[in-house]
């Protein structure tokens, strides 16, 4: 029979606080989107957002700003 240990408990308040947001819009196509193109566009593909401080709609894996290293060779 396996006898399963608990998991270790770690002290979260002596962590260094870390910000997880790495988005940089693409100034290529994504920040010149007007308000109407992007509730268009949501539209078009029923898409549906909640929450504040929504980042604009990302069209193509170029506009996610990764490396060359990631980009697809067609």
């Amino acid at each position: 029979m396996m006898v399963l240990k608990s998991p270790r408990k770690f002290d979260l308040d002596g962590l260094t606080p870390f910000e997880k947001n790495f988005y940089v819009e693409s100034p290529v196509e994504v920040e010149r989107m007007s308000e109407k193109e992007v509730e268009e566009y949501r539209q078009r593909r029923e898409i549906t957002i909640e929450g504040r401080d929504v980042p604009k709609p990302i069209k193509s894996f170029y506009d996610t700003g990764f490396p060359g290293a990631f980009e697809v060779s067609h």
